[in-house]
């Protein structure tokens, strides 16, 4: 019985005392019955306090992630990178750079080979919420440019187009115009040197389209007119793959293919090794010294977005920590030094050195 009752629960209760300890337990729950009731009335009213404040907690975190969400439209929150550039202060446009593609309907933004509302958000996103300066070469309706405009309130827009009639255009009369060709240097260099000033924050290339177009731009604009930190892209790549003599534009493709090697795509997959000659070999080079501030190259369906070398990149400029761990066939194995030709980076980072020799800080 004892056993019985201990597998119960009345733990340590056996043998012939058991009636009476269970008839003291019941008694001493009479006698404090008072206690219990006035302990049970407490229990409720904590209780219903509590239901009470916790409406009170559960109303406040709805007003706190609202005010985050608003915090989060005003880009409180950032990444940082802007943090040079002063702050927007005009209304922002309430639709998504999406919507907008299907308002103002610029052909990047319809072709199902273009549809580069997809890639765009998370490169320019922070943009929208500075003062800047970008440089569009193609203007082609205009639609674009309007659709900048607005996606970008604070926005210093230029374009560049061969086609003088773009400038009548609504888009054209609401920015800064160029008329001249983009594979022309001398044009390309008057542009940023006498009539706009350069310092673009982001370039996009939108214009003919063909390898000697592509490439020359890159090539003086990426050095001269962008910015340090800035963004450079090239949009419709998709013409490295064209045959050899497709007609573009009245113009005849010069090289095209999926094995030709000398294609702008092509050329642009090498710049991945010049991101990393470090450990391959630092003379390496595609286009030259503009190479040396390349900070990174990233690949979308037909398009290459390349970002600049900043002032956060300049702790990198050295030669590899582990040089005799490279592989034998890397030239970079019994390199000490990095390639003369990045004088013009190396110039820019002592002068940023020497004005804060703790820190860097973004041009």
């Amino acid at each position: 019985m004892g056993a019985t009752l201990q597998h119960r629960g009345f733990v340590g209760i056996a043998g012939v005392g058991k009636w009476e300890a269970v008839r003291n337990t019941f008694l001493g729950v009479r006698r404090h019955s008072i206690t219990l009731s006035f302990l049970a009335f407490k229990m409720i009213h904590v209780w219903l306090v509590v239901r009470g404040l916790s409406g009170y907690f559960f109303a406040h975190t709805i007003q706190t992630a609202q005010c985050l969400s608003v915090a989060g439209k005003n880009s409180e929150f950032t990444t940082g990178k802007l943090d040079h550039l002063p702050r927007c202060d005009l209304e922002q446009s309430r639709h998504s750079l999406a919507e907008l593609a299907k308002m103002y309907a610029p052909t990047k933004f319809t072709f199902s080979h273009a549809q580069y509302q997809r890639f765009y958000p998370r490169w320019f996103e922070e943009y929208r919420y500075r003062k800047f300066r970008m440089l569009e070469i193609g203007i082609d309706t205009g639609s674009g440019s309007l659709l900048w405009k607005e996606y970008f309130p604070c926005v210093e827009l230029f374009g560049l187009d061969s086609n003088s009639e773009t400038r009548d255009t609504d888009g054209g009369r609401a920015i800064h115009m160029f008329i001249g060709s983009q594979e022309d240097r001398h044009f390309l260099r008057n542009v940023v040197s006498n009539e706009s000033g350069g310092r673009y924050d982001i370039i996009l290339d939108d214009g003919g389209h063909h390898f000697e177009m592509q490439s020359t731009s890159y090539t003086v604009l990426f050095e001269a007119a962008l910015k340090p930190g800035g963004i450079y892209v090239v949009e419709d790549i998709e013409t490295s793959f064209w045959g050899v003599g497709e007609l573009l534009y009245g113009k005849r493709i010069t090289r095209g293919g999926c094995k030709d090697r000398t294609t702008f795509h092509e050329k642009m997959l090498d710049l991945t090794r010049v991101v990393n000659r470090k450990f391959i070999d630092n003379d390496f080079t595609v286009f030259g010294r503009v190479d040396q501030w390349v900070a990174t190259i990233t690949f979308g369906s037909n398009i290459v977005i390349i970002e600049k070398k900043d002032a956060d990149d300049c702790p990198s400029e050295t030669t590899y920590t582990w040089p005799t761990k490279l592989s034998t066939d890397c030239p970079a194995r019994e390199q000490r030094s990095l390639s003369r030709q990045n004088f013009q980076l190396a110039r820019y980072c002592k002068q940023k050195q020497k004005k804060m020799p703790n820190a860097y800080r973004r041009a």
